[in-house]
């Protein structure tokens, strides 16, 4: 302790000492503690981020599905210039029917009707005339026997079929008049065979021939010719 007069300047030894550590106290409480920065901090967690990247997914989904439903719709791809999508196969196509000209088969016997006429009042001469109900389609054949066997053509097998769906049956003597008898009918075939000749339908004054069934036999199923039957 100084007294008056003592001199301020001059140093005073120290007199105390440290106390000791106490030996409870670990080594580390001496150091200062650093946070770990092994990750980012809990408050930043990237959380910001990832919802960014979320509604930039959600975006870019959005704008891939409009592009497609555009480039999908009837007008846009020739706008821009591009052509439509197309299967490499083409689509197969129904072949027309056969016609007046064509030759269809119904069993062993080839049927070729080469002319079809309507709207006839009458058919055959002299006492041979025929008189129509209503009105006489008369179609000209040409048939063929490609069996081994004997065919018969029965006119009542063959079927004139109308526009409004009515079936109608050759008549017999309309038929017969029609060749002037050049042939008996049923009409034989012996195989190998060929014949020429008409045969004859009574159909309603007002009925718009569609088609012809030319059958072999009364059970065979039959050949159809489409017609565009004048008058």
């Amino acid at each position: 302790m100084k007294t008056p007069g003592d001199d301020d300047t001059q140093q005073l030894p120290w007199l105390g000492r440290a106390s000791a550590r106490p030996r409870d106290l670990p080594v580390t409480a001496e150091q200062p503690i650093v946070p770990s920065m092994t990750g980012p901090p809990a408050a930043v967690d990237g959380r910001p981020g990832r919802r960014l990247a979320v509604i930039g997914l959600m975006v870019a989904c959005f704008a891939a599905g409009a592009t497609i439903a555009l480039l999908a719709s009837t007008g846009l791809p020739g706008a821009v210039g591009l052509r439509p999508w197309r299967s490499s196969s083409p689509s197969p196509t129904q072949p027309p029917p056969p016609g007046i000209g064509d030759p269809v088969r119904d069993t062993t016997i080839e049927f070729r009707v080469t002319d079809v006429t309507c709207g006839h009042s009458t058919v055959g001469e002299g006492l041979l005339t025929r008189r129509a109900d209503g009105q006489y389609c008369v179609a000209s054949f040409e048939l063929s026997n490609l069996g081994s066997a004997l065919a018969i053509l029965n006119v009542t097998d063959q079927f004139a079929v109308t526009a409004a769906g009515s079936r109608h049956r050759g008549d017999p003597e309309a038929t017969a008049a029609a060749n002037r008898l050049l042939f008996l009918l049923p009409l034989p075939v012996a195989p190998g065979d060929a014949e020429a000749g008409k045969i004859v339908f009574d159909l309603p004054a007002d009925a718009v021939l569609a088609t012809l069934e030319l059958h072999d036999s009364e059970h065979s199923d039959g050949a159809v010719i489409t017609v565009a039957a004048t008058a």
